[in-house]
């Protein structure tokens, strides 16, 4: 993990996903997840990359990028792959333009929680996105009892990510 947060923080790659509610988030509120979801200027680029990366650090050819299109955008998903387990390790999207889109924590770039919100009920309004639809829905109640936690000073304000005390409650 160390070596794809290195990657991740020399690209300048954006974390989204439950990766970034992860991080900003107390455990209590946590969800475990395997793969990173990166914003990328250059998504294919950086998945190629990737791949190398991986294949270099493990010594052999264990892992490959496929592309996908994404539903409802003309651009594709660029994700890596690992041969052994089928498993993914990381899936890349152009970022998109859109302010506050991000904050820094220990110099890797996470998606805030109020853009993610956004993301989650614009996924929950469209029907197109039906097969993200219980995920979206998951997180985004995750975040939402979070926020009326802290409202109702349920939640212990030492424990609270420091990042989270930037977004409007």
């Amino acid at each position: 993990m160390l070596r794809i947060e290195r990657f991740i923080k020399k690209h300048r790659n954006i974390v989204h996903g439950r990766k970034a509610l992860n991080k900003q988030l107390p455990p209590k509120y946590r969800r475990p997840t395997f793969d990173w979801d990166l914003f990328s200027k250059h998504p294919k680029k950086d998945a190629d990359k990737l791949q190398e990366y991986m294949d270099k650090f493990v010594g052999w050819d264990r892992f490959y990028m496929e592309s996908k299109p994404i539903t409802g955008r003309k651009d594709k998903l660029y994700r890596v792959v690992d041969r052994l387990t089928g498993g993914e390790v990381a899936d890349f999207m152009k970022t998109p333009r859109a302010k506050n889109l991000y904050v820094v924590i220990s110099g890797i770039r996470y998606e805030t929680l109020e853009r993610a919100k956004r993301v989650y009920k614009k996924i929950l309004s469209d029907p197109k996105y039906q097969h993200r639809w219980a995920k979206a829905r998951y997180d985004l109640q995750t975040i939402e009892e979070f926020e009326r936690e802290l409202k109702k000073g349920k939640v212990n304000k030492n424990k609270i990510p420091s990042v989270f005390k930037l977004i409007e409650i």
